[in-house]
């Protein structure tokens, strides 16, 4: 894709991202990181509680709320 998108790159990179907007790829990978982040979460949660564990579900967080 990568090699799509150099050259007339602006032109190309819009070209891709509509293609992805168009067949639902943003949404699709939102959900997907949404599920990702949920089952992470799940796991920590056997640990017991820290400095350490609260940053990695802060960082779960993060990463779904985190505008691009």
């Amino acid at each position: 894709m990568m090699k799509l998108i150099k050259g007339d790159s602006k032109r190309k990179f819009d070209s891709v991202y509509n293609f992805v907007v168009e067949f639902g790829g943003i949404d699709y990978s939102v959900e997907k990181a949404e599920m990702h982040s949920a089952v992470a979460k799940d796991a920590i949660s056997a640990f017991k509680n820290s400095s350490s564990k609260e940053s990695l579900l802060r960082f779960a967080d993060f990463v779904n709320e985190r505008e691009s």
